[in-house]
């Protein structure tokens, strides 16, 4: 069984297609190992943002608000027209890195 018959056993119609999904989130870990590769652990980035950020607002923040906040700037872009794959991609990694971090 491919894995897209695998996804489409768990109730989808036949109209939705996995292997973009699929696509998609390949292209979303790669998009995350390119940019370890080019800018160093996620965490690590995404801690001294948040420290930025913290001495911006004057409030504490951590890794996991910077990744979410990265991705609602995301989803804002899809939500004001834009159709641009790369926003969604972006957004799906973010929301991974969010995912990742310790404690929540």
């Amino acid at each position: 069984m491919s894995s897209s018959d695998a996804w489409s056993a768990q109730g989808t119609g036949p109209d939705f297609d996995w292997d973009k999904v699929e696509g998609l989130l390949q292209d979303a870990r790669a998009v995350l190992v390119e940019g370890h590769a080019k800018y160093g652990p996620a965490d690590k980035v995404l801690r001294r943002i948040a420290e930025l950020w913290a001495v911006y607002l004057g409030r504490p923040l951590d890794e996991h608000d910077v990744a979410m906040m990265m991705a609602l700037l995301k989803v804002g872009r899809i939500a004001s027209g834009s159709s641009d794959r790369d926003n969604v991609l972006d957004a799906v990694g973010y929301l991974a890195l969010a995912s990742g971090m310790d404690g929540r």
